[in-house]
């Protein structure tokens, strides 16, 4: 029994992580949009922040 409240809880709290992203993204003044934009970003600069460190890594193996 508890367990099937525990599985229950977490399936609802999943299901409602993106709604409550957006209604807190637009309380605080971005809509999704600009969040879009914000993440992508941030997505692309540690990408490209891995990526150096991985050439400056076996550059320095060599």
């Amino acid at each position: 029994m508890r367990n099937e409240l525990s599985e229950a809880v977490g399936a609802a709290t999943i299901k409602s992580a993106p709604p409550i992203a957006v209604v807190g993204a637009s309380v605080a003044g971005w809509g999704v949009q600009e969040w879009m934009y914000f993440t992508t970003t941030v997505y692309v600069v540690a990408q490209l922040g891995y990526l150096l460190w991985k050439w400056w890594r076996e550059a320095k193996k060599k």
